[in-house]
């Protein structure tokens, strides 16, 4: 089975990178090797980000993809409370063996309370605001921020930075590694400017970022100087999920009963959390990041994508305004998935019957290449 699914995960990526990026040559990757794969995100308690990290956990699993570590970063939470999150879903889903890394809440610009007030700006800023921010190294003492229905995790992060382990396992791993940023880029960026052969050495990158129509959407606004630089280095290919994808994902009703139900081993770990959690997850009503995940493994899911050349905007008054059709990196733009197969697709996962549904898959995109 475990051949069967490297199969599909290699199709998959060549039907996407055909059309990702026409001016760079994508790296090789060896069909028998699953890809690796380091997860950016700004995990919260089992919000959309920690549901995003369910799917890639059992991906692994399965051995779609190789999830070579988590990185995480302020936005949605703190930094603090985010690494919190992280060790504790690891240790809930018995996968302590995945290493995780801490990076920053500040934007490379610095924070800016005057863009926070005009614009939704998420917990870092109102922590700020209230006086209860503690910095990302603080994930075991969070005072005011400490939930005591979650607790603390018992294991720890690593000890490097976010920014020098994207820089340590790439340099590990030339060609192998593709970057997911789920929130704010500024991890990433800091990568960029401390090596500028970081971004051609990975795979490449996906966003969840953007936004087609008029205005910001909140990863891109949050550090638009990071995006920025992400977008200006030599990432080999880029795809962004943009915020208009946010309609076609809500949570189906019973989406969780039906995934436990159906699940060959009920008991499995990443089963039982979805479960213990199911109410927590489904107050999300839509998850988003899933999305970046989903679209990797599976791009014929994408409904509604074009390829162009884009930039983001860092002038104060259209701060992370995504440009499309304009500026020096060319990406691939999903605007519209099917929803309602992803969270098929994610239910599959779990059953039986997998290895006969990837084979048909794989038979599917044979023919339409």
């Amino acid at each position: 089975m475990r051949k069967i699914i490297v199969c599909l995960t290699t199709l998959c990526l060549l039907v996407l990178c055909t059309g990702c990026n026409a001016g760079k040559a994508a790296p090789e990757q060896d069909p028998a090797t699953p890809r690796k794969v380091i997860v950016d995100c700004d995990m919260g308690y089992m919000n959309d980000d920690a549901v995003a990290l369910l799917f890639l956990l059992q991906a692994d699993k399965l051995g779609y993809i190789d999830l070579a570590g988590i990185c995480v970063s302020g936005g949605n939470q703190p930094g603090a409370v985010a690494a919190n999150a992280t060790l504790l879903l690891l240790e809930e889903t018995q996968r302590t063996d995945i290493p995780v890394c801490i990076g920053t809440d500040e934007p490379l610009m610095g924070f800016n309370a005057e863009r926070a007030n005009r614009d939704y700006a998420g917990e870092v800023y109102a922590s700020l605001a209230k006086g209860t921010y503690v910095t990302p190294d603080h994930y075991h003492d969070l005072g005011d921020l400490y939930r005591e229905n979650w607790g603390y995790s018992t294991t720890m992060a690593r000890e490097i930075s976010s920014s020098e382990f994207l820089v340590e396992m790439v340099d590990a791993y030339p060609g192998e590694i593709t970057v997911l940023c789920i929130g704010p880029a500024t991890n990433i960026a800091l990568a960029c400017l401390a090596d500028d052969s970081f971004a051609a050495k990975t795979a490449g990158i996906f966003f969840m970022g953007g936004k087609i129509r008029s205005g910001s959407d909140f990863n891109w606004r949050y550090d638009a100087d990071a995006v920025r630089v992400c977008l200006e280095s030599a990432f080999p290919q880029i795809l962004v999920c943009t915020s208009e994808i946010s309609g076609s994902m809500a949570i189906p009703s019973a989406w969780i009963e039906d995934l436990a139900s159906n699940a060959s081993d009920p008991d499995d770990p990443i089963v039982a959390t979805l479960v213990n959690h199911q109410s927590t997850i489904c107050s999300n009503k839509k998850l988003w990041d899933l999305v970046v995940p989903a679209v990797l493994l599976r791009p014929d899911l994408i409904v509604d994508s074009q390829v162009t050349e884009i930039s983001v905007d860092t002038d104060e008054n259209s701060y992370g305004v995504m440009h499309v059709g304009e500026g020096s990196a060319s990406a691939t733009i999903v605007s519209r998935v099917s929803g309602e197969q992803i969270y098929a697709w994610f239910q599959s996962l779990f059953r039986d019957d997998a290895e006969t549904m990837l084979t048909q898959l794989i038979q599917k995109g044979e023919d339409s290449l």
